[in-house]
């Protein structure tokens, strides 16, 4: 039934009504004020369904508007009907004004609590409407007040992501010796030994006494004082492993304080140079840290707080980016120095084509042990585009001069095709005698695919970006028919316009019913009229599909790309790919090179005068395809078609 907010002018005896603090049904057994010595002002006595009674709040009562039916009306409310009216009075058994009628049935119904308020999609309030039959004449503002308080309780959570649902604590299972506090079981007890007799026993394990205990820097841990405890912690794989990763660490510390002291003794005047060796240390493995991870510097005076619990003290982050930055570049180049001597080398080079440029270099060289490695060793912005003299410069003296690589052991120099590159190498390859130029053919299969002309497939893909590939609604919708992800657009990854329109060659019968599904929701406004206008247009439909299926035969040569497209042994496949891609273009012409878009030309054909057909060994044209009589095969109707044989024809392309 409908609610509304009650007034107390507007209840009478025998009313029904809804109490929102208790979410109960009930009725109105008495009205504050109309008894004697009950002042009970703005009050009403309510008799519930389930057998209470008690003075409510008018405030918490809603009237249940009356059912359309005729309903026998209890005597209470015949009395006060007609004490209002001034008509005689009728009723029988007026001993019984004032007493309830009998309750009608309802169904039992859950409190709205905590737990169950925003899982339940329709709350008690939202039940209790839906049960009520015509609605009553209602003001503006109780309307509005009743819409609200149906609107408030019909809440519903969304659907949480996955990363969301994950993040509930993982829990491990007790496991025998565990206490009841959740911790291991130890009858240890520690000895009356100092720790500097244990320091003694066990050199070299990177014990040290803090704070009057046995501690473990490598496995960053307090030791119990007893030589059998000693004993197991030493022999464990965790701190073998941690010992060795500690020494390791140790020894680098070592080669980094030298590093600082060489530097600082060069540089006297450079801020900061009286500033101990250890915290030097500390902070110049800090900003290594953050840049093996990618994090800003800016970011550390955020986080200083927290790194300087270590005991040790950082500065701000500009003068950690001043400092440590150069340092740290020329340890590494004289690290990959050591790596690269006597080793052949290649190096593989790109850039932006943008205003302004970045460049980047790498150089990989195969091991001993047959493992191939790989370092980054330049990556510089410049302020315009270099022309190929530059290039060749910023080439020759990063490879010769500051990484100290022999020219001669310069074996193979990997680029793109741009002219670029091609006239910065020209200029260097006079010194590289050993040097072989090699093409990045990644870069030519992509060139080669945006020869590729789609008229009417362009159309629509370019909607299909537009709505797809940038709104998360249409792309949950398309993903949900299909069942899988849907791939995403990019303009810098190689080919990802011809992985998306495979992916919809795939599904192409569900294409229309997805832009039909748009058209339904009024999902992507001039985007989904235009792509809905071609699919309706038979003759752009018809060519449509037969682009998708050519796109389709075309996969071969989008995985070939991404196949050679790697930093490890490609060079093994290279050959092998590009043959078969060499092949299937001079089979082009030839029957069965392209099965989908054959298949889609079959369906789409219609018997016609002059349609060339081919049945076996038997080729012919149709010369009249309106024969009316029909022969039975099969208990099927087909449908007789006149044929001749069809002359040779003379288009070298057919």
């Amino acid at each position: 039934m409908p609610l509304f907010d009650a007034d107390k002018n507007e209840l009478a005896v025998g009313q029904l009504i809804y109490d929102d603090v208790f979410d109960k049904n009930g009725r109105v057994d008495a009205l504050g004020g109309d008894l004697a010595g009950e002042p009970h002002s703005g009050h009403v006595r309510v008799q519930f369904h389930d057998g209470d009674t008690m003075w409510r709040t008018c405030g918490h009562i809603h009237v249940r508007a009356q059912r359309s039916s005729p309903r026998r009306s209890s005597p209470a409310v015949a009395v006060r009907a007609s004490a209002d009216s001034g008509a005689p009075n009728t009723a029988p058994a007026l001993e019984h004004a004032g007493a309830p009628a009998a309750p009608e049935p309802e169904p039992k119904r859950a409190r709205v609590t905590l737990n169950n308020y925003f899982t339940s999609r329709t709350s008690s309030i939202s039940r209790v409407e839906s049960r009520g039959g015509g609605p009553s004449t209602l003001s503006a503002s109780e309307g509005a007040r009743a819409s609200t308080s149906a609107a408030v309780m019909d809440l519903t959570m969304p659907e949480l992501a996955a990363h969301e649902r994950d993040r509930a604590a993982k829990v491990k299972p007790p496991s025998k010796g565990m206490g009841t506090n959740g911790k291991a079981k130890s009858n240890a007890r520690e000895t009356s030994v100092p720790i500097t007799r244990r320091l003694l026993e066990f050199p070299d394990q990177s014990f040290v006494a803090s704070a009057g205990v046995l501690f473990c820097k490598a496995c960053k841990e307090r030791l119990v004082n007893t030589t059998t405890q000693i004993k197991q912690h030493v022999n464990t794989k965790k701190h073998e492993t941690a010992l060795k990763k500690f020494q390791s660490s140790s020894d680098g510390d070592s080669t980094r304080a030298e590093l600082l002291s060489e530097y600082f003794r060069v540089n006297p005047q450079v801020a900061q140079s009286t500033v101990p060796h250890d915290v030097q240390v500390f902070r110049m493995r800090v900003v290594e840290g953050c840049m093996q991870a990618g994090i800003a510097l800016a970011k550390l005076d955020i986080l200083r707080p927290v790194i300087e619990r270590a005991d040790k003290r950082l500065t701000d982050s500009s003068h950690l980016r001043s400092l440590y930055v150069p340092i740290i570049e020329e340890h590494e180049f004289t690290h990959i120095k050591e790596e690269v001597k006597d080793q052949h080398v290649a190096f593989i080079w790109d850039g932006t084509a943008r205003e302004g440029d970045a460049q980047v270099m790498v150089i990989r060289w195969c091991t001993e042990s047959f493992e191939l490695e790989q370092r980054l060793c330049a990556f510089i912005t410049l302020a315009v585009h270099a022309d190929a003299k530059a290039l060749a410069g910023f080439l020759f003296v990063r490879l010769c001069k500051e990484l100290d690589i022999d020219p001669a052991m310069l074996i193979a120099a990997i680029r793109d095709s741009v002219a670029v590159n091609t006239a910065a190498l020209s200029r260097i390859t006079p010194m590289l005698t050993n040097s072989t130029d090699v093409l990045c053919v990644c870069h030519t299969f992509s060139n080669g695919g945006d020869k590729f002309e789609f008229e009417v497939l362009g159309d629509f893909m370019t909607n299909w970006y537009v709505l797809v590939c940038n709104q998360v609604r249409p792309r949950k919708l398309w993903e949900a028919m299909i069942g899988e992800p849907a791939k995403g657009f990019s303009n810098v990854r190689w080919w990802c316009r011809a992985e998306i329109q495979i992916q919809i060659a795939k599904s192409y019968n569900y294409l229309r019913p997805f832009v039909n599904k748009l058209v339904e929701l009024e999902i992507g406004g001039a985007s989904t009229t235009k792509m809905a206008a071609i699919l309706a247009d038979e003759s752009k439909e018809r060519r449509l599909c037969l682009e998708f299926a050519a796109m389709l035969d075309m996969e071969a040569f989008v995985s070939a790309t991404y196949e050679l497209e790697g930093d490890r042994l490609e060079i093994l496949v290279a050959h092998s790919r590009i043959t078969a891609l060499r092949e299937m273009g001079r089979r082009l012409s030839m029957e069965g090179a392209m099965p989908n878009l054959e298949a889609a030309l079959r369906r789409a054909a219609m018997l016609g005068p002059g349609v060339i057909i081919k049945k076996g060994p038997f080729i012919g044209k149709v010369s009249c395809a309106c024969v009316p009589s029909l022969r039975r095969r099969s208990g099927s109707p087909r449908r007789s078609t006149a044929v001749r044989p069809a002359p040779p024809c003379r288009d070298v392309s057919c």
